[in-house]
């Protein structure tokens, strides 16, 4: 059975998969404004996993 982090962090690379192939989409389908909004989402998305998994403690510089 998986355990709580390994399903966490599958999750997250199913999230961001499907924002990478969605950005690739709306690029190829020449969609500016969607593909800036996925690209700001998908950085964002990743951006807060990362402090999550870094942890709370930490203090902004």
């Amino acid at each position: 059975m998986l355990n709580n982090d390994k399903l966490q962090a599958m999750i997250q690379g199913i999230a961001v998969g499907g924002l990478v192939v969605a950005l690739i989409m709306s690029i190829i389908y020449d969609r500016t404004e969607l593909s800036t909004n996925i690209a700001s989402g998908l950085v964002g998305f990743i951006g807060g996993a990362a402090i999550i998994r870094k942890g709370s403690d930490d203090k902004w510089h």
